[in-house]
């Protein structure tokens, strides 16, 4: 079976169309490395687009 296509859709930000959306999920269904691929995409968005904000150490503002 290729996975080009199942790759790109997984991989592409733009919307599926219904037929789309119904024929990846049923490939996820059965295929273990687009799940995984899936999982480690939507991980990534979520680390590059909601970072956690970091605060200053303690004391910062007196040692500035």
């Amino acid at each position: 079976m290729k996975h080009s296509q199942f790759k790109h859709w997984i991989l592409d930000e733009g919307i599926l169309k219904p037929e789309e959306r119904k024929v990846l999920k049923e490939h996820l269904a059965g295929c273990k490395d687009c799940r995984q691929l899936k999982a480690g995409w939507e991980a990534s968005q979520k680390m590059l687009f909601k970072p956690v904000l970091a605060a200053p150490a303690p004391g910062f503002a007196d040692r500035w």
